[in-house]
C-alpha cells in the first residue's frame, strides 16, 4: 500500500519569478521539470501530514496498527531534536512498535525503504515507511531558486512479507564533499 498527501496552497513558477527571481516560469519548468509545488500552513506539521498518510495506508490496505512491526520516518526539517516524529505518528494512530527517524534529508524515504527491506529479509512481517518535507515553508531562502527545488508534502508505503519475493540487492552510498552546498544549521551550531 502508498498514499501521498500535499497541502492545499500551491506556489507556482509564477509566484516565484513574480517574488523577485530573475528568470521565466518556462526557464524554471525546463531546468526543474516543475510547474508548481505545496506549501503547508503554519499549522500543520510534517508529523500532520505522516499520519494523514498512515491513516490512508492502514485503511486501504486493512491493517490494524497494532500488527505493525516498525515505523520508520523521515523528516526534513525536523520537527524537534527530541523526541523523533515516529513516536509522535505512532502514537496519533494507534502503534505499538518500535518507531524511529532517519536523518538524511531528501535520501532518508530511499534509506527508510532500504532499512524496511533489511528488516523484511530479516523476519519482520510488516513496516510502515513514511517520509515528510516542509523544507518549502518553514526555512528563509536567501535564493530563491532554492524555493523554486522544494515543496511540502507526504508519502508512505506499507513494506509487507512476501513468500513470492526477496530482497535482490540495493545499495546506497553518500558524497560528503558536497555537504555545505545546501547547508540549514540549527540556532546553537556553528555556522559557516
Amino acid at each position: 500500500g502508498v498514499a501521498s498527501y500535499f497541502p492545499r496552497q500551491r506556489v507556482t513558477n509564477e509566484d516565484i519569478v513574480n517574488a523577485g527571481l530573475d528568470t521565466t516560469a518556462t526557464a524554471i519548468y525546463r531546468g526543474l521539470g516543475v510547474k508548481e509545488r505545496r506549501a503547508a500552513p503554519t499549522t500543520e506539521t510534517s508529523i500532520d501530514m505522516m499520519v494523514n498518510v498512515a491513516q490512508k495506508i492502514l485503511e486501504e490496505r486493512d491493517v490494524d496498527p497494532i500488527s505493525l512491526d516498525r515505523i520508520i520516518c523521515s523528516v526534513d526539517p525536523p520537527e524537534a531534536v527530541a523526541p523523533n516524529a515516529a513516536v509522535a505518528v505512532q502514537e496519533r494512530i494507534g502503534a505499538r512498535c518500535p518507531s524511529f527517524e532517519v536523518s538524511m534529508s531528501c535520501a532518508g524515504w530511499a534509506c527508510g525503504i532500504d532499512y524496511a527491506a533489511r528488516c523484511i529479509a530479516t523476519g519482520e512481517r510488516s513496516i510502515l515507511v513514511l517520509a515528510a518535507n516542509r523544507v518549502g515553508s518553514v526555512l528563509p531562502f536567501k535564493n530563491l531558486m532554492h524555493r523554486a527545488i522544494f515543496g511540502d508534502g507526504a508519502g508512505g508505503a506499507l513494506v509487507t512479507a512476501s513468500n513470492r519475493s526477496k530482497l535482490l540487492a540495493t545499495s546506497l552510498w553518500s558524497d560528503g564533499a558536497h555537504y555545505a552546498d545546501i547547508f540549514v544549521p540549527l540556532p546553537w551550531t556553528k555556522t559557516p
